[in-house]
């Protein structure tokens, strides 16, 4: 008994001196059960949740949601202070340099340090876990949970007069691997392939004309939306989406419908929408471009769900 019991504590002693020096660990044996909750992250969950914000499905398949005041104007405010000095141009790989530009935006990545990052990120990370815990018809009638671990890091866009990012898609062709450095929940996807398998668009700078996150090979309908309890009013539909440049296809109102979608810059709000199919392999029906801004100048916050793949 004397000798087991020594083993046990040596054991006992080396998994405390592992998960001490490699935090990481413990979140990947859940039998463990939950990590505990430092002062700090306390703090920022609490930051997190206090920002009431709201959101509507627009569409069940594929997966997309509308989000109101995901932003507080304090926080918009402070993002954009703080990131008005990074911006650069923004690139996309094309292996024909001749080839007309596809984005004439400039963007940035949002300082890790900054306070704020953590708190949205945290805020994200909750709304996945509301809409998993969230039945229809508030979230969608998704065939399976959303399989996710984790974020990128939070990027700003900026867009001035003329500025644009043509039809495209968020997820990528091949799987990228993992190499955010980090500990505990930062740090659990090190080493890892992934892919994007779901998109924050979320609006910080509104004072313009064009500009719209637009869908265009998704359909839209208001009386579709109330035939599944998505009660919301005309004009709900009329200060998100842009039906004025769509085909008249009904007489009323109540039967408008969208060959594509196009969603109105609003501040501190967005969408969501999921990138995968359930097999992991990209949706291309979630194609989507930031139009043309003919004035003023638009700002938004792309947030990048990442779905593990495995080493």
């Amino acid at each position: 008994m004397v000798k087991s019991w020594s083993v046990l504590s040596i054991l006992v002693a080396l998994a405390a001196v592992l998960f001490t020096f490699f935090p990481s660990l413990r979140s990947a044996l859940p039998f463990l059960g939950p990590q505990e909750i430092s002062e700090e992250q306390r703090r920022i969950e609490a930051l997190a949740s206090a920002q009431n914000y709201t959101y509507t499905t627009v569409l069940d398949d594929p997966p997309l949601i509308y989000i109101d005041d995901f932003l507080s104007a304090a926080e918009i405010d402070e993002i954009l202070n703080v990131s008005s000095p990074l911006f650069v141009p923004s690139q996309v790989y094309s292996p024909d340099d001749t080839a007309p530009k596809h984005r004439t935006s400039s963007s940035c990545l949002l300082p890790a340090e900054n306070p704020l990052a953590s708190v949205v990120s945290a805020r994200a990370l909750q709304f996945l876990a509301n809409i998993a815990n969230t039945g229809p018809p508030h979230a969608p009638r998704m065939s399976e949970p959303l399989s996710y671990y984790g974020l990128e890091k939070i990027q700003l866009v900026k867009y001035l007069p003329s500025e644009y990012y043509h039809h495209h898609m968020d997820w990528f062709d091949t799987l990228i691997r993992d190499d955010l450095p980090g500990k505990g929940e930062a740090g659990r996807g090190r080493g890892r392939y992934y892919n994007r398998v779901a998109s924050f668009f979320i609006y910080l700078q509104d004072d313009c004309r064009g500009g719209e996150t637009e869908f265009p090979d998704l359909d839209f309908a208001v009386v579709s939306a109330a035939e599944q309890d998505r009660l919301k009013s005309e004009e709900f539909w009329n200060q998100r989406i842009d039906f004025s440049n769509k085909p008249n296809k009904h007489e009323t109102t109540e039967d408008k419908s969208a060959s594509g979608i196009s969603f109105k810059p609003r501040k501190g709000s967005g969408v969501f929408w999921v990138n995968l199919l359930p097999i992991g392999y990209g949706d291309e029906r979630v194609r989507h471009a930031g139009l043309p801004v003919e004035q003023g100048q638009k700002v938004g916050m792309n947030i990048w769900v990442k779905r593990d793949f495995g080493w």
